[in-house]
């Protein structure tokens, strides 16, 4: 059986760059959804010291960005749940989805 690609809800944030990216992660509100990375996280991830240095530097962003969701999503009182979309063939959409109950101002 092959895998359908899913198209994302139109409502997904899909913000650009590490502050814009972490800001949404931090101030997500119930059932919101934040695509925080498009392609294949494990290995974009991965700081390999044969890439150029802005390669590198964004792969350690991707990495930051990645620890932090996965940091929200495992807490006591998860405030994101995480999830992928295919979008096609080896490229997939990371999306974190704001948690019911969770009320963010007790996170800040």
């Amino acid at each position: 059986m092959s895998l359908q690609p899913m198209p994302l809800p139109p409502t997904a944030l899909e913000p650009s760059g590490i502050n814009d990216i972490m800001v949404a992660l931090e101030r997500i509100e119930p059932g919101q959804l934040v695509v925080y990375h498009r392609g294949r996280l494990a290995v974009d991830r991965i700081d390999d010291e044969r890439l150029e240095p802005e390669e590198r530097g964004h792969r350690r962003e991707i990495a930051l960005i990645a620890t932090r969701a996965h940091e929200m999503a495992t807490e006591d009182r998860p405030r994101i749940h995480l999830t992928q979309f295919r979008m096609d063939h080896g490229n997939f959409a990371y999306v974190a989805t704001g948690a019911a109950g969770c009320d963010r101002r007790l996170y800040n």
